[in-house]
């Protein structure tokens, strides 16, 4: 008996629930795009590359903060030193 009254809402209410699913992934799409870009923009502030202490070396990255090298926590770095000459990312005692 109640199948044989919601018969007629069934070709209102399925395009409905369809295009509600819809907004809703859309939605979360664009939040999780938005989450993406604004932790994209806070890594590349991360200024370990340009700093006097940073080694490229993947066993030691940093000689003074060596734990918060090339992380989030770097971005305020008390102990950054801008290095004023360019040095290889990486040396032979590091491969």
């Amino acid at each position: 008996m109640l199948m044989l009254c919601l018969l007629p809402w069934v070709p209102i209410l399925c395009p409905v629930g369809i295009f509600s699913l819809l907004v809703m992934l859309a939605i979360a799409i664009i939040a999780a795009s938005r989450d993406a870009i604004d932790h994209l923009r806070r890594l590349h502030q991360i200024p370990c590359t340009g700093c006097a202490y940073f080694t490229g070396c993947q066993y030691l990255k940093c000689t003074v903060n060596p734990s918060i090298a090339l992380t989030e926590g770097a971005v305020a770095c008390r102990d950054f030193a801008p290095n004023s000459h360019i040095q290889p990312l990486c040396t032979r005692h590091c491969k």
